[in-house]
């Protein structure tokens, strides 16, 4: 009898495992298909090579060649470390959001690559939902195909927001510093470098205690990156 009562409850949770599974399966092919729908409407209304022209002929439109090396080593290691490694999507970068996310129950953190910021940027607004996630990943991958690292990187400086009303490395150099992006020192750029992340929250204008704060998570993920040492940092710092 006790033979008989164990094997129908395996029976059992082998039957609700698998409705589970074919479930989460048609939930996220649901999602997927509403994501490839909003991505494909998106691109039909204008393709991603006009979005991408229109950005680079703008007239604050700053060529990577005329920003700080200072500056972008210290976006990229704040904001997306593997950047010139994985192919536009940094799987590590979703999980740990993901994880983030379950655990405060909101979605909090995107976990995007600057790739995907660029996607964002480019063809997408209003409120994160999963079927946009989906097509801003899909975007992504285009251009990741489309463009080089740094052309996407280059892409993506003109376009993040840096708070207090400039858009683009250019108008934010010059509205917080009075100088261009190709001047910016050592300091500049890493307290510049960290604004995006929160741009209302670390302003220059209105919250310099907090700016600062993020600096320091900025310098440290330089130093994490190996795109400079923690003497390096010492001696920019003591000649500034």
């Amino acid at each position: 009898m006790l033979k008989k009562i164990v094997k129908f409850f395996i029976k059992l949770i082998i039957v609700l495992l698998t409705l589970a599974i074919i479930g989460a399966a048609a939930v996220a092919g649901w999602y997927f298909y509403l994501g490839y729908g909003l991505y494909k409407d998106t691109l039909e209304n204008e393709d991603l090579i006009s979005r991408v022209t229109r950005v680079e002929w703008s007239e604050d439109y700053i060529p990577l060649q005329y920003v700080s090396d200072y500056f972008k080593d210290a976006i990229v290691s704040v904001e997306d470390p593997k950047f010139y490694e994985h192919e536009g999507v940094d799987l590590k970068a979703i999980i740990r959001a993901l994880k983030v996310d379950l655990e405060r129950k909101e979605y909090a953190q995107g976990g995007s690559s600057i790739t995907q910021q660029v996607a964002k940027n480019l063809c997408f607004s209003g409120d994160k939902n999963l079927p946009r996630k989906i097509a801003e990943l899909l975007v992504a991958r285009d251009l990741e195909k489309l463009y080089t690292k740094d052309e996407i990187l280059e892409l993506y400086l003109n376009v993040i927001y840096f708070g207090d009303g400039f858009t683009g490395i250019g108008p934010a150099s010059w509205g917080y510093y009075g100088i261009s992006p190709m001047d910016m020192d050592f300091n500049q750029s890493t307290l510049l470098a960290g604004v995006p992340q929160a741009p209302s929250r670390y302003a220059l204008t209105k919250h310099m205690d907090r700016a600062i704060q993020r600096q320091k998570i900025v310098v440290q993920a330089m130093i994490d990156n190996g795109v400079i040492t923690e003497q390096e940092v010492a001696e920019l710092l003591s000649a500034q």
